[in-house]
Order: structure tokens, then C-alpha cells, then sequence
């Protein structure tokens, strides 16, 4: 019997007696086939036609089988891209109940399913990494300017290279600009500097009106919608500047304080080169492709190697150096695994602003309302005030009312609705 004949089966036998679902629920299992199951009858009727549904659930049946034993775990399925539902989520509920009527009937052995591998446990981690679901004949990005290549290779391998973002003279703007900026936080014994050895700062709007420049960028801004959807926030603009013998950073994924994996990117980041990124002075070190890996995976072999995790500060293994010419920007997924690299010179430094960008119900990582002073928010362009969360974005950061925008001339609105009571002619 093949597996989409013992499933249904088992389904069948599962819904006989007091009825668990009273509209019509479909297992898309792709190629191997579906299962209809339609709750509005009495005895639920299950068959493997190919019919509409209430509710759709897309999963594989080796998946089924591990979601029905209770082995894979419904949030995390969804999360991790292992299952996908469509349409009436209320009809979705009822699969645990399904399930709780099903799992004694999978480990029989009449069911033809009982020696049916628990892959999530018991796959090798480093066959696991070594799989790289993406478009293999695609070669690692370069720099280029071309929008539809850019997303392309964003989807593919997890990050892009804008050729050309910066001029020479906003490059060299910039960098100037950063470099007095890092030397006087320094100098006043305010400077950030991480365990690595290299130098960092943040909240940069605060600290001079030519950083508003990235955040307008139509082309990265693109990429950015593509990733993240409309409405993305920015989340911080910082600065990370590398020095000669600074040590690789732990390899990390930009979007773990989640504490879960999303089939989407949930972050990306902007890394905006003041100066030519080589393998020499530190270029970020990417996994291409490992924002499609599995998440056990990536958790199990890569997260926080190197100094973070005890590791010598060297450049890991299985990595490849973003390189690029000063005025380059590489726009990355969340979900890829990256980290900064070792610097080997004897003398170049690797600056960078990053401008870390969030979709608009993820809380930022600097709140704009309590680092910028009011002076300097009402003097940003629209569009960055916007994308600090003046806009609303569906029923989120609504102006006294959900979904409401609220007024643009001023920082803090002061003119909101409080405690009223009704007077005595309005007292029934």
C-alpha cells in the first residue's frame, strides 16, 4: 500500500465516531496526491480527489505523518516553511484534534507507516548544511545596477551587491564624517568598541544630516520592499569599522532574537562600503544560500561560531568574503548567516554604515521616539519619518485610533481625546 493510500486510511478511521470537523479540510501533498476530507458529511467522507476546500494545508506526507504523531510541531512547521495553510484558519485548529485521533492509529503496524524515519531528529547536521536549496547555476552576486538581477540574487543566495550606490565624493563625505565621529566618541571615552577589537556607533541621524542620504536610496529601497514587504521601519543606522588585527565576529543571522525560523525574511540589512571591501581587511563573511537551509541546521553547527562562541576569532570555514569597491552596497537577508571577518592588514581599516531595516510589526532596535531629539526628527525628510514609524501600517502605530496616521507637523500631538464624563443634561 503506498503511503497517500495508508494515510487516507488512517484519516478515515480517525474521523469514525463524534464528529471532530464540520467543513471540508485538503492535505496537498504535491506530487504524491491530495486528501480531501469533507466535515460537512456525517461520517466525515475522505477521499483523494482534488477538490476545493475550506481550508488547504500544503505539506509533504512524510511531514503529515510526523505532524499527525505529534514529532513536528504545528508553529514551528508553519514558521519553518514545512507546512502552508490557506484559507479558514478556525478549520486549521480542528488538525489538532484530528491528530490526537490519529496518532495511535500511525504506530500500529497495521499502518504501513510505523518504520517511517524520524528525519528531524536523526538527520546529519552536516549533510543537512551541505544542502543548498538554490538555483545552483547561478553564479555568487556581483555589482550590478540591474533591479531584477538584484532580487534574483537576493532570493537566491541571501544578499546582493549594488554597483555604484555612492559616488567618489559621498564616499569620501561619509567616510570623513564617520572617522571624526568615531576619533571624538573616543577621544571622550564614549566609544563603542566590541570584543573583536573594531569600532562601532549608532543612532547616526542624530549625528549629521548626511546619513539621511542611504535611507532615500531608490534602488536599495527596492530590494528592501522586495524582501520585506511595504512599510518596512527602520530599525538602526550604525557604523562598524574594522582595524588592523581586529578578529573575526561570531557567525550570526540577524534576525535570531525571534526566536523562531520564518519562512520570509523577517530583517535585511544595508551594508553601505566607505572603503574597498577585500578578504585582507575584513569583508563580511557570508554562507550563500543559508537563509533556506534548515533551521536545526544552521543552529546546530553555525550559530555564533568564533569569538562569540569560544572560537579564535578566525575567519570560519565554508564562508566566502563579500568584496567590493568603496560605494558599494550589499543589501542581505535576515536569515543569512553572516558575520564580520578578520582583518589581516597591517594597516587598512573596512568602514561600513549599516542600516537595519524591520518589517512594520517587528519592534525597531533603536526607538526613534526616545533617541532623537525633536528638533532633529522634525527636520528629517517625510519619507525617513515615515520609516521611523510615523506611518501606520494596517491597524499598527495608529494615532490614538488603530490604523489612524497621525498628524505630520509635529513630533508629539497634543491635542488627544482624554477623560471625559457627561454633563447633567446628557446623565439619563
Amino acid at each position: 500500500m503506498s503511503q497517500l493510500a495508508s494515510l487516507t486510511s488512517i484519516l478515515r478511521s480517525a474521523l469514525v465516531g463524534p464528529r471532530v470537523m464540520t467543513h471540508a479540510l485538503k492535505f496537498d501533498l504535491g506530487e504524491e496526491g491530495a486528501i480531501l476530507i469533507d466535515g460537512r458529511k456525517d461520517p466525515a467522507d475522505v477521499t483523494n480527489r482534488d477538490g476545493d476546500a475550506d481550508c488547504t494545508v500544503t505539506v509533504s506526507s512524510d511531514n503529515l505523518v510526523r505532524l499527525l504523531r505529534g514529532d513536528l510541531n504545528g508553529i514551528s512547521a508553519m514558521t519553518s516553511g514545512k507546512v502552508r495553510i490557506s484559507g479558514d484558519m478556525k478549520v486549521a485548529m480542528s488538525l489538532q484534534a484530528l491528530a490526537d485521533r490519529a496518532s495511535s492509529l500511525l504506530a500500529s503496524p497495521e499502518a504501513g507507516l510505523a518504520d517511517l524515519e524520524h528525519q528531524d531528529a536523526a538527520e546529519n547536521v552536516w549533510t543537512a548544511m551541505q544542502k543548498r536549496p538554490v538555483d545552483h547555476d547561478r553564479p555568487l552576486p556581483t555589482p550590478t545596477r540591474d533591479i531584477q538581477e538584484l532580487k534574483k540574487d537576493f532570493d537566491a543566495h541571501g544578499y546582493c551587491l549594488i554597483a555604484d550606490a555612492l559616488s567618489p565624493e559621498q564616499v569620501a563625505a561619509l567616510k570623513m564624517r564617520v572617522t571624526d565621529q568615531l576619533d571624538g566618541e573616543e577621544e571622550a571615552g564614549i566609544g563603542l568598541k566590541a570584543s573583536m577589537g573594531d569600532r562601532r556607533t549608532s543612532n547616526l541621524l542624530v549625528k549629521g544630516d548626511i546619513f539621511q542620504q542611504v535611507l532615500l536610496h531608490p534602488i536599495a529601497n527596492a530590494i528592501l520592499e522586495h524582501g520585506l514587504g511595504d512599510g518596512f521601519l527602520i530599525s538602526t543606522v550604525g557604523v562598524v569599522q574594522t582595524v588592523p588585527g581586529s578578529l573575526a565576529q561570531g557567525l550570526h543571522i540577524d534576525q535570531a532574537y525571534l526566536g523562531f525560523p520564518t519562512p520570509v525574511p523577517v530583517v535585511a540589512n544595508c551594508c553601505w562600503m566607505l572603503e574597498d571591501f577585500t578578504e585582507a581587511n575584513g569583508a563580511t563573511r557570508m554562507i550563500p544560500g543559508s537563509h533556506l537551509w534548515d533551521p536545526d541546521a544552521v543552529a546546530a553547527r553555525y550559530e555564533h561560531i568564533g569569538t562569540a562562541g569560544g572560537g579564535k576569532g578566525d575567519n570560519p570555514l565554508g564562508t566566502v568574503p563579500a568584496t567590493g569597491k568603496a560605494g558599494t552596497c550589499m543589501v542581505f537577508d535576515g536569515r543569512v548567516l553572516h558575520g564580520t571577518g578578520k582583518n589581516l592588514s597591517a594597516d587598512q581599516t573596512r568602514t561600513a554604515i549599516f542600516t537595519y531595516y524591520c518589517r512594520p510589526w517587528v519592534r525597531q532596535f533603536e526607538n526613534p521616539f526616545l533617541s532623537i531629539p525633536d528638533d532633529v526628527m522634525m527636520g528629517l525628510p517625510l519619507p525617513i519619518r515615515e520609516s521611523l514609524g510615523y506611518k501606520p501600517w494596517f491597524l499598527c502605530g495608529g494615532y490614538e485610533i488603530p490604523g489612524t496616521p497621525a498628524p505630520m507637523d509635529v513630533v508629539r500631538p497634543m491635542n488627544q481625546v482624554r477623560r471625559l464624563e457627561p454633563g447633567p443634561v446628557m446623565r439619563p
